[in-house]
Order: structure tokens, then sequence, then C-alpha cells
């Protein structure tokens, strides 16, 4: 989306603020000044860079459930699969073209959103959105190549996650310290993307991968279901996301524990 909105409106500054490597340098006199868009998320602390509180006008992008409002500027279409898809969807409808450059990063965020078009929200529109991304000179092949090449540590890391997996009722767990992550060269951002790992087998219903914060205090969790609904419970660990696939962040170890045992009481209620 910065790539677009750079190339669309060349006269204005436009930044992007963020933790990643590639962000940009923003001021707090910047941000006072700014509007700030604000994209696929549902909750106001999952947003990277927290002076967006400070910015003149917020405007947010999302498919999330939506548990809280950011602002005068707030487009959320929680059936679709994707925040891609839904700002593909406001170009789309305002006749705007873009670079092929901007395509790519549209496309890549759409097939990863989705678990490469696998997840059951997937529809009509979201092939539509990704037809119009590859006419304007997206490939696919090289969103395969961009998303789905691993990095040896992460592969080594995988088969941590594996070993370290356990079965509570039908929900499956596994708790990564820092140490895990750490010691195989894996980055923190890679190693809480880890989930789908566990994902697609037999006799579970959910699946939960818990990664220690490189503080050593805290975890982040991802939770994801083959159907039952886990939005509400994590809400009620102060996360969110969607009816089958949510994120927590800054639990505690006595929390942690909570977390997985509601779970597996919580994996059990799927009807046959």
């Amino acid at each position: 989306m910065c790539e677009f909105l750079k190339e669309r409106y060349p006269g204005k500054t436009i930044l992007a603020a963020g933790p990643q490597d590639d962000m940009d340098e923003v001021s707090d006199e910047q941000m006072k000044s700014a509007m700030a868009l604000i994209c696929d998320t549902s909750n106001g602390y999952r947003v990277d860079d927290q002076r967006y509180t400070m910015c003149r006008n917020i405007a947010r992008i999302d498919h999330h459930i939506q548990v809280e409002d950011f602002g005068e500027l707030d487009y959320v279409d929680a059936d679709a699969p994707a925040a891609a898809e839904v700002a593909v969807e406001i170009l789309r409808a305002h006749g705007e073209e873009i670079p092929a450059s901007s395509a790519q990063h549209f496309l890549e965020a759409l097939i990863s959103d989705t678990q490469r078009f696998m997840l059951p929200s997937v529809r009509p529109s979201t092939f539509e959105a990704a037809a119009w991304l590859v006419s304007h000179g997206a490939s696919v092949d090289l969103a395969q190549k961009h998303l789905y090449t691993r990095i040896r540590e992460k592969y080594a890391y995988g088969g941590k996650v594996i070993s370290k997996s356990v079965l509570k009722n039908k929900c499956l767990v596994a708790v990564m310290s820092r140490d895990d992550y750490l010691s195989c060269a894996c980055p923190f951002e890679e190693a809480k993307n880890s989930v789908n790992l566990m994902a697609q087998i037999e006799g579970v219903e959910i699946w939960v991968l818990i990664t220690q914060n490189l503080d050593g205090q805290h975890y982040q969790a991802s939770v994801r279901s083959a159907g039952i609904v886990v939005e509400p419970l994590a809400r009620a660990y102060g996360g969110g996301g969607h009816a089958c696939a949510c994120g927590i962040k800054n639990l505690d170890a006595s929390t942690v524990s909570a977390l997985i045992d509601d779970l597996a009481k919580l994996s059990l209620t799927q009807e046959a």
C-alpha cells in the first residue's frame, strides 16, 4: 500500500512506520501532522508503532472481526479472507491503476493471508482480486519464491516445533522458548509465524503455537482451528482476529497455562 501511495501522490510525504528493518524513520512531529493508515489489525495495541494515536487523522483498512473503532475512516470487511482483498476492492472501485511492483506486494499479501486460497472464507471476489493484480504485472511464480522459499534456519526450527508439539484433548500445543529459535539462528518474527507447520493433522481441531518473546518474559500465541470458533476465547485473553484464526500478545507464563487449558476444553466442543 505504501508503495502505491508514493506512486499515486508524488507530491506528498508517504512514510512506513514500524519496527521492521525496512521501515522509515518517523519523528514525533511528523506523526502529529500526519494521517495514519493502519492495515490488517483489529486491536489498537497490535499496531506496530503505538504513536499512531498522535496522528491528526486515523484510517484503517481491515478484514478482522471488528472489536474497536480506529477513527472516522474505518473500512472493515470481516467477511473478506485478507486485508489485501479489501484494499484491492477499494482501488478497483475508484478506477485506480497500480505499478507492477505494488501489484506484486498485494498479490503476495493475498496469497499469504488466505493460505494459498485454501481458507473457507475465500470467495469469488478473492480470485477476482488476484486476477486484477496479475493483469497489472504481478507474478504468481515470483510470489511463490518470495513466500515459500525457506531459509535453512527456519527449516531447522520447524523440526523443533514439530518435536515439541503435545496433544491436549483435541488441541495441539507447542510452547517455544527464546532459546529454541535463537539456537537455530531463526529470527523471532519468523519463529512466531510458524503455526502452519501444525496444521491439517488428523484428529486435531485446534492448534496453537506459543512463542516466547525476545524479552524472555512474555509470549505470543497464534491460534488456529479446523472449524471451532476461537475468536471469543482469544478476545478474552486480549487478542483477536478471525473466527478460526487469532493472535494474542503479551501473555505471561501463568496466562499461557490457563490459555492452554481453555483451548483444550474448547477443542472437545466440535460436533461430530
